[in-house]
C-alpha cells in the first residue's frame, strides 16, 4: 500500500506492482540527495557522493568513505546534502560502520521527502533492480540491472549487481522493483564491465539500531568508534589465520606459515640462475582485503613473504652476509606520507616452542588520528648453520599491538628446521 500511495501503481499482481525505471525515478528522486564535503572558507568540494533519506526525516544514509575528510579534518571540512530542490542542508556524522563502509548523517533540519523503506530479504539471482545516485558531474540518475547473488569477503558481504554504478553514485540506494532499498552502492569492478557492488540493507539496519538517539557524537567519540571497529576486524583476521586449511607449508628444510585464511592460498615462485651461487624459493601469502580507514590507509591487511635461500658454494659467513643484506633491503621502509608519523624499530632474539632461535626485527608506526592503531613491519630469520637460510616478513596495517603480536606468534608457531647438508636441486 505504501508503494501504491507513493507511485500511483496498483497491486493486483506482483508484476503490476513493479516499477519502470521512469516511474521509479520520478517517485524516488526527492529522497535521493547529493553528499557534499566542502573545504571551509573556500567552499570548494573535496568529495562528492550520493545518499538517501531513511528511518527519520532528518537522517541520510551514505558511505563511510564519502565523509572521511570531515571526520579526520573537521576544522578544514564540512558536510552537507544538496536536495532534489537544490536546497543545501548542513549535516553531522551520527554513526559509522567502517567494516561495511556506511555512515548515518543527521541533518540540521528534516528533509521533506518520503523515507525509503528497507527490504528485509536479499534479492534473488536474476531479480530486476535499480541503482540511483549522482555519477560524476552529471545529474542524479537511475540505472537498471539485475541482482546476481553475493560476494562473500568475510566478515563483509556485498550484493552483486549488473548495472553501471559509477564514481559519485557511492552511498546511493540500490532498490528492488517495488522501490524498497536492498543495498547501498559502494563500489564498481575495475576489471569487469557492468559489475556493481552494494552493502546489504541488513547492515544498515544494524547500524541504525545501534544509535542511542542522543546528540551526534563529537570527533573523538567517532574516532573511538573507528578504532574499536578496526580492532574487531583485526581480531577476525587472526581467527581466519587460526582456521586456515593449510596453516603450514615447506620451503626446503624449513616449515613456515602457510595460508593466512581458507580462501587465499599462498603463491610460490622458484628462482634459479646458473650465474648465481644460490637457489631461491619465495612464498607470498595474503589475508584478503582489509578495510579502508582513509585514502591510502587500510586496517586489517596482512601480507606475508617467506624466502628460502640455498647454496652449496657459499660459506656460512657468506650466506649469513647475503641474508643480512636481503634483510636490510626489507628494512628500507617507504617514505611516510606527509604528516605521517615515522617508523620505530627494534631488534631482539627469540625462539619458537621447538627451540628454533630467531632474530626478530620489528617496526611499527602509529596511524594518524587513530590512537592505538599501528602499521607493522615484522621480519625474522632462523639462526641456523648450514647451506640453507630463511627470511620471513609480515606486514600488517591498522592493527593494535595485541593483534599484531598474535599474528607474529601464529607465524612463528609453525617455524621448523630439519638440517640438511645438500643444496637445493
Amino acid at each position: 500500500m505504501l508503494v501504491a500511495a507513493l507511485f500511483g501503481v496498483t497491486c493486483g499482481t506482483a508484476w503490476a506492482a513493479e516499477l519502470s525505471a521512469q516511474s521509479a525515478f520520478q517517485g524516488l528522486r526527492p529522497s535521493v540527495v547529493e553528499i557534499r564535503v566542502e573545504v571551509k572558507g573556500n567552499r570548494g568540494t573535496s568529495t562528492g557522493a550520493s545518499g538517501f533519506v531513511a528511518f527519520r526525516p532528518d537522517l541520510v544514509v551514505t558511505n563511510y568513505h564519502a565523509v572521511t575528510d570531515v571526520l579526520y579534518e573537521p576544522e578544514q571540512h564540512r558536510v552537507s546534502v544538496l536536495t532534489a530542490g537544490s536546497e543545501q542542508i548542513g549535516a553531522r556524522i551520527l554513526a559509522l560502520d567502517v567494516i561495511n563502509d556506511l555512515a548515518l548523517l543527521q541533518l540540521d533540519k528534516p528533509l521533506g521527502a518520503p523515507l525509503l523503506p528497507l527490504r528485509s530479504t536479499r534479492p534473488a539471482r536474476g531479480e530486476l533492480g535499480f541503482s540511483m545516485g549522482k555519477p560524476g558531474g552529471y545529474e542524479v540518475g537511475i540505472v537498471t540491472g539485475n541482482f546476481n547473488g553475493v560476494m562473500n569477503d568475510d566478515p563483509k558481504t556485498l550484493l552483486v549487481f549488473s548495472g553501471a554504478i559509477n564514481r559519485g553514485m557511492s552511498g546511493g540506494p540500490m532498490l528492488d522493483a517495488q522501490g524498497r532499498v536492498v543495498g547501498i552502492n559502494v563500489a564498481t569492478s575495475t576489471r569487469h564491465q557492468l559489475v556493481g557492488l552494494a552493502v546489504p540493507a541488513e547492515a544498515l539496519l544494524k547500524l541504525y539500531k545501534g544509535i542511542d538517539g542522543g546528540q551526534p557524537p563529537d570527533q573523538q567519540q567517532l574516532l573511538k568508534q573507528v578504532v574499536s571497529q578496526a580492532v574487531l576486524f583485526g581480531q577476525h583476521q587472526i581467527r581466519a589465520m587460526e582456521g586456515s586449511a593449510t596453516p603450514a607449508r615447506t620451503l626446503g628444510p624449513f616449515t613456515v606459515r602457510g595460508d593466512l585464511n581458507k580462501d587465499n592460498p599462498c603463491r610460490t615462485e622458484h628462482s634459479a640462475d646458473a650465474s648465481r651461487p644460490y637457489v631461491e624459493l619465495e612464498q607470498t601469502c595474503i589475508a584478503g582485503a582489509g578495510i579502508s580507514l582513509m585514502p591510502g590507509r587500510s586496517a586489517g591487511r596482512i601480507h606475508s613473504e617467506s624466502v628460502w635461500l640455498s647454496s652449496s658454494s657459499l660459506s656460512p659467513w657468506q650466506l649469513s652476509n647475503f641474508l643480512e643484506r636481503r634483510l636490510n633491503s626489507t628494512r628500507e621502509l617507504p617514505e611516510a606520507q606527509r604528516g605521517t608519523p615515522t617508523w620505530q624499530c627494534r631488534q631482539q632474539s627469540m625462539q619458537t616452542l621447538e627451540a628454533l632461535p630467531l632474530l626478530v626485527h620489528a617496526c611499527r608506526r602509529p596511524v594518524k588520528h587513530l590512537p592505538g592503531l599501528h602499521d607493522y613491519r615484522l621480519r625474522y630469520v632462523p639462526q641456523v648453520q648450514g647451506p640453507d637460510a630463511l627470511l620471513v616478513s609480515l606486514d600488517l596495517t591498522g592493527m593494535d599491538d595485541k593483534t599484531a603480536q598474535a599474528a607474529l606468534l601464529l607465524s612463528m608457531k609453525t617455524s621448523r628446521w630439519q638440517p640438511t647438508t645438500k643444496a637445493a636441486p
